[in-house]
């Protein structure tokens, strides 16, 4: 809307509003909350307000109803794209009343509150750390009086359209040629007039408009430049002019060699060697190709760094950055030569660090092709003599531990799911003549470049997909888990993955040549004695159903005739393996497999006689999680527990409900139940627990119902029927059904808090939160509706 003369700052790090509400409260003054944002308000000031707020607001809904759409209008600051609801005679009668002049920052319990006069800001720690950082540097600048005002980059700013057709340096003047759309014509003469431009000369759809010694002419899309603007051979252009003039008419070899010396001046005044400078500094001559810069531009708060950043980008948005110089194939005897020092650096550099599983050579790198490039490639901000090897690296999934430190990450790379790294240089590209000509670039001979993948950080369904279209070959395996089964059960094993699950645990995809397994090792650090006993528990509830048919992950014993395995600290239970997969969604009738499963589970398990039911109660945990759903309630301000709840009563009626005692399966998130061909399969018992089936069915019947925002009471129902075609409730269920619900989405909700509240360093799922929210208030409606 307004118009920007400089920018300080522009970057989009800021975290996410803390809070999604909008509503008023009233102290020591009256309290507008919108968001992370609180105005103070006297009465008033609020009756003014609510007064030309309801005048004006009503017209604006007549413009809404009437077709109008946000982000449709350019933003010009003219009538046409403009309307503004006011009496431009009516003043404010009310002064503000408090802070007009105060400006405070302060720490407080809930984060960082910035007062800009009776305006209050709520920012957390990250964004305030990046708020300070911004306004840092501005002080200096100020008192200076020396802001450079550069005319492309303010219109840019602006969000005009700006297009930069060149920019010509003379001895003692500079023209600059910039396309915009007649929308945009005359906010676009605004922003130049308000940096001191004076309008000019109108001719033949140019616009031109003078400042010192500088001239700014704007065109319309699709100018013809004439004679006049044509640019001599002799002429330097600024970096982004030529690169767009004249980038594509270099061959290979001339655009990576002024690749170099653009980088080498980069890096110097990285390294302190020159003083820091802009890109548009930075000129060309068309006729040397050599680079010069203009020192004298005294602009504070360069960074050398996002400059190099700036440049690669200015080089892939004038498609310039991947384009590689010729290259000279070596003779086959230097081939082999090489491959042969590439494949020792491999295994004595690379293979011996305990953090890798296993490594694979790719692409070209397996084909023996070799060569020197006439100049050396310059990519991002390194240079290759030679070229490359490109390897992949997946690292042990049991890793903790950190990595070699010679081994560079760059970037992460979201075609292959992880991140890019550089593993060093078979040779010394640093001892190059290159290197002495270019100082600061970092040179390699023969670069080891590739990819490091975690099973536990990375996307292994984009890994998956990358790999199926690379070429690559195996050069090195180490498989621990692998070795580990074959030594202590009776099968083959000839490959092994981490599954990529939430979980304390470490579980396996196990391959043998016949059949798959999983198996699932329990983290050392819970394995205390109660926790083992579980373990016992767990898998004793399993081994009872072996002969019942129940589609459910069986334990299978070691060559010692044990379902328990001890692996080093911890233990370990190898499962057979079904197989289904993850449904995010379930259709109603998924649902109904899914309830169908459990009841029959509970039928089944209850058959089952052991010492540990008196042990682990399906309750005790709710009753714990009870509590904490009403500490975050009574808090205040944490999402989804504006709800006013009952506990003691539903703590209660929980308390005094044992019907139908059984074994509980304790955890029927939709993660734990997998799909196939119309049949479902129910895994990961560890939250086994004795009590009420129906506490069972209540955590079901939740789990499947809460989606995103929402919750969908057909879900429900469906899986309450599929259980019900096997297991019918009995009328004392029924009757608390309703209430049980209410009890496992509090219980849900207070999960899910805390962790992230509690350290764990999840994110806060707030749709979900929310969509859990909205199961309490259906089923509190409904409750009202039966009662009445």
């Amino acid at each position: 809307m307004g118009i920007t003369t400089y920018l300080f700052h522009k970057s989009n790090g800021l975290e996410k509003q803390r809070f999604n509400m909008f509503f008023l409260d009233m102290g020591e003054n009256i309290h507008f909350h919108y968001r992370d944002l609180r105005i103070e308000l006297s009465v008033g000031e609020f009756k003014e307000l609510a007064e030309l707020f309801k005048l004006y607001s009503q017209d604006v809904l007549n413009e809404i109803e009437a077709g109008y759409k946000d982000g449709v209008l350019a933003n010009t600051n003219e009538a046409g794209t403009l309307k503004t609801f006011w009496d431009k005679e009516k003043k404010l009668t009310f002064p503000v009343k408090y802070n007009e002049q105060q400006l405070a920052i302060e720490e407080t319990k809930d984060g960082f509150h910035l007062h800009i006069r009776n305006y209050k800001i709520l920012m957390g720690k990250d964004s305030f750390i990046l708020l300070v950082k911004a306004i840092a540097p501005i002080s200096s600048l100020l008192e200076s009086n020396d802001l450079k005002r550069d005319p492309v980059q303010l219109l840019a700013e602006n969000e005009l359209g700006t297009k930069l057709i060149s920019r010509f340096q003379t001895e003692g003047h500079e023209e600059i040629v910039i396309e915009v759309d007649k929308t945009y014509r005359n906010k676009a003469g605004q922003v130049l007039k308000a940096l001191g431009f004076i309008q000019g000369v109108v001719e033949n759809s140019r616009v031109a408009y003078n400042k010192d010694s500088s001239t700014v002419v704007l065109v319309p899309p699709g100018y013809a430049p004439q004679a006049a603007d044509m640019v001599s051979t002799d002429t330097s252009l600024d970096l982004p002019a030529f690169l767009a003039r004249y980038g594509h008419d270099l061959d290979t070899t001339d655009l990576n060699q002024l690749k170099l010396k653009i980088l080498s001046l980069l890096k110097m005044a990285e390294q302190g060697g020159i003083r820091p400078f802009r890109l548009q500094d930075l000129y060309i001559n068309r006729s040397s190709l050599n680079p010069a810069v203009d020192l004298f531009c005294r602009l504070e708060g360069i960074d050398p760094k996002q400059e190099i950043d700036s440049f690669n980008k200015l080089l892939g948005t004038n498609k310039l950055f991947m384009i590689k110089p010729e290259k000279e194939l070596f003779p086959p005897e230097k081939q082999d030569q090489i491959f042969d020092a590439f494949f020792d650096f491999v295994m004595q550099k690379l293979a011996p660090h305990e953090c890798v599983r296993k490594i694979y050579v790719l692409g070209s790198s397996t084909n023996r092709r070799s060569g020197c490039y006439k100049v050396p490639f310059v990519h991002f901000d390194w240079a290759k003599i030679n070229s490359d090897f490109d390897i992949y690296i997946e690292l042990d999934p049991d890793y903790e531990g950190t990595l070699p430190e010679e081994w560079d990450k760059k970037f992460y790379w979201d075609r292959a799911g992880c991140d890019y790294y550089h593993f060093g240089d078979v040779g010394d590209g640093m001892i190059s003549e290159y290197a002495q000509r270019y100082p600061g670039i970092r040179f390699y001979e023969q670069l080891v470049e590739g990819y490091l993948f975690h099973p536990s950080t990375g996307d292994k369904s984009k890994k998956d997909k990358w790999f199926g279209e690379v070429k690559a070959r195996c050069i090195f395996s180490r498989d621990r888990i692998a070795e580990w089964v074959n030594q202590n059960y009776e099968i083959t094993v000839h490959e092994t993955e981490r599954f990529n699950v939430a979980s304390f645990n470490r579980v396996y995809h196990i391959f043998s040549p016949s059949e798959e397994y999983v198996l699932k090792v329990y983290d050392s650090k819970y394995l205390n004695k109660k926790n083992k006993k579980k373990i016992a528990y767990e898998i004793g509830v399993l081994d009872s159903l072996k002969e019942s048919g129940l589609e459910v992950a069986l334990p299978l014993k070691n060559k010692a005739g044990k379902y328990i395995s001890q692996k080093d600290k911890e233990q370990a239970v190898l499962f057979t393996f079904v197989p289904g997969k993850y449904v995010a969604k379930p259709t109603l009738e998924e649902n109904m497999l899914a309830g169908n499963l459990l009841a029959r589970f509970h039928n089944e398990a209850k058959r089952y006689k052991t010492k540990y039911a008196k042990v682990y109660s399906n309750k005790q945990l709710l009753f714990y999680w009870l509590d904490s759903w009403q500490e975050y309630h009574d808090q205040g301000g944490i999402v989804g527990t504006d709800i006013s709840l009952d506990i003691p009563y539903y703590t209660k009626r929980l308390r005094n409900f044992n019907t139908f005692p059984t074994h509980c399966h304790g955890d029927l998130s939709i993660i734990n139940y997998l799909f196939r061909d119309g049949k479902c399969w129910l895994i990961d018992f560890q939250s086994v627990g004795y009590g009420p089936a129906l506490i069972d069915l209540a955590n079901g019947m939740v789990e499947f119902s809460a989606q995103k925002r929402d919750f969908y009471m057909e879900n429900l129902e469906s899986f309450k029927k599929g259980y019900e075609n096997v297991r019918k409730l009995s009328r004392a269920e029924n009757d608390f059904l309703t209430d049980l619900l209410v009890i496992q989405i509090a219980v849900r909700q207070a999960k899910l808090l805390r962790l992230h509240y509690g350290g764990f360093g999840y994110e806060l799922k707030e749709d979900r939160i929310l969509g859990l929210r909205m199961g309490i208030e259906k089923l509190l409606a409904l409750t009202d509706s039966c009662g009445e």
